[in-house]
Formats: structure tokens, C-alpha cells, sequence
């Protein structure tokens, strides 16, 4: 089996933008590609993440698709754990990131945070809580 078996794709219309929020503000390291590319690979410890531009990637038809879909919101959460929740929590919420729920410990045994990106996707961070 591969390393990385499932590696979600996000696209946007504007990469650039994208890009700068997920390795600024997230802390995410560049793997490899470039915005001008199109085509970013993005990881965050072990996760690891394609960011993609909506355009010309793919066949005229999948391209299509894909940009019809990237016209609404996602109401999908990708998880992400983090070592230093409480330090990630403050950087993200100090660059004024948008938190649409905000750092608390949960039932199921975790803390975590979400934050939303400028296309509207959300990234759930999480912490398995001691005891």
C-alpha cells in the first residue's frame, strides 16, 4: 500500500491566496509544485493535502465538474491532528482567521478547533485528551 493511501484534494479559484493561508497562517510545509503550476502537494506532519486550481488540469469533462462544484460550500470537515493544539489555536486565531468553532474539549475524547479557509472549506484540528 501506498505511504499517504488517501490524500484529499482541495481546489480554489484562486491558489495563490490558498496557498498562503494553508503555509502561513496553518503551518502547513510546501512539498512540492507551485501555485503558477496549478498544482500543490501541502503536509502538516504525516497529513498530507493536494491543493488544486479550478482550470485545466484534467479532461475538458472532469474540469467542467469541477468547477460547477467549486460554485457552493462544502460542508465536509477534514481532521487534522496537531501536537501543539493550543499554540496552532492562538497563531490562527492571531492572524484572524476565520473559527467557525472555536477550540473546546468534546465528549468522544478529544479537544479541537475548526477553522475555515477563503473557499470555505473547513479544517478540523483535534488533540486526544489525556486520560
Amino acid at each position: 500500500m501506498a505511504e499517504w493511501p488517501v490524500i484529499p484534494a482541495i481546489r480554489s479559484h484562486d491558489l495563490a491566496r490558498l496557498l498562503i493561508f494553508y503555509t502561513e497562517t496553518l503551518g502547513f510545509h510546501l512539498e512540492r509544485g507551485t501555485a503558477a503550476e496549478g498544482h500543490v502537494s501541502i503536509s502538516f506532519g504525516p497529513a498530507r493535502l493536494m491543493l488544486e486550481s479550478v482550470g485545466d488540469l484534467y479532461s475538458p469533462a472532469y474540469n467542467a465538474a469541477i468547477s460547477e462544484r467549486s460554485r457552493g460550500r462544502a460542508a465536509m470537515a477534514l481532521y487534522v491532528e496537531a501536537d501543539d493544539l493550543e499554540g496552532l489555536y492562538k497563531r490562527v486565531t492571531g492572524a484572524g482567521a476565520v473559527i467557525a468553532d472555536p477550540l473546546a474539549p468534546r465528549d468522544w475524547g478529544q479537544r479541537e478547533f475548526t477553522v475555515e479557509d477563503a473557499d470555505g472549506n473547513w479544517l478540523t484540528f483535534w488533540q486526544k485528551l489525556d486520560g
